[in-house]
């Protein structure tokens, strides 16, 4: 072993003290016949690639950060859904970590059960010892951030699932408003997948009315209050 890699060693065994082999609970891995239940489920697909994760990491600001209107939010769902098509890539990603880090898990145990009884008491005199501790504390510390990353994907998910059962009562409700059942619709058509052209009609209907009550404000300012003159007059306003 080299002396910067002696040096290197020793200061981080003067800051943090002697590594002592890990003892304790183990952090408990997926099982394997959860990890061959989730591979049939998602099927065969290929792992995400970095780029899917950063677009779905700015997939996911894009759906908390935009200005969310009172009516259907198609911009979210339209996220969620390109997100949502995607999550198999996603899944498949983590489960190929989770197999990896089951693999590294048992080269762990193997080389943990290694380094007692005899074979600990022949490298306890080299630095080699030291090494292999710092590699072992460090392999678990990669497994506990994995986990952690894991479960706040999963975190995520749920609160996308959530937003999205929200989004789609709403819609529900709307269309029940315009539909509702035994009575005629509010709108002259029928609803199709996505309620953009009947809140599209509602608006300029709105727009159509504020016109008239307008025009019908400066008719009476200028004196019509009847039928009578009604055109001329109307004429005159608009012009």
């Amino acid at each position: 072993m080299s002396a910067p890699k002696d040096d290197a060693l020793t200061a981080a065994v003067a800051e943090h003290g002697p590594f002592p082999m890990p003892v304790g609970t183990k952090p408990v891995p997926m099982r394997p016949e959860q990890r061959k239940a989730i591979a049939v489920q998602i099927g065969e697909v290929q792992p995400a690639t970095d780029a899917l994760i950063g677009s779905l990491a700015e997939s996911v600001a894009n759906v908390r950060n935009h200005e969310h209107p009172s009516w259907e939010d198609l911009y979210c769902m339209n996220l969620t859904s390109y997100m949502g098509e995607r999550m198999a890539s996603v899944l498949k990603r983590l489960l190929d970590t989770e197999t990896e880090n089951a693999r590294l898990g048992a080269e762990n145990d193997t080389l943990g059960n290694d380094l007692t009884g005899a074979n600990l008491a022949q490298w306890e005199d080299g630095r080699e010892i030291d090494r292999l501790r710092l590699a072992l504390k460090a392999v678990q510390r990669g497994r506990r951030e994995l986990r952690a990353r894991v479960a706040e994907l999963e975190g995520q998910r749920d609160r996308r699932r959530v937003r999205l059962v929200a989004l789609q009562n709403d819609a529900l409700s709307m269309r029940g408003s315009l539909a509702p059942n035994g009575e005629d619709r509010k709108v002259p058509f029928e609803l199709g997948q996505t309620l953009t052209p009947a809140v599209d009609w509602l608006i300029n209907r709105v727009a159509e009315l504020e016109n008239d009550s307008k025009l019908l404000a400066a008719l009476y300012a200028a004196g019509v209050d009847n039928w009578e003159g009604y055109d001329i007059a109307r004429e005159g306003v608009e012009s």
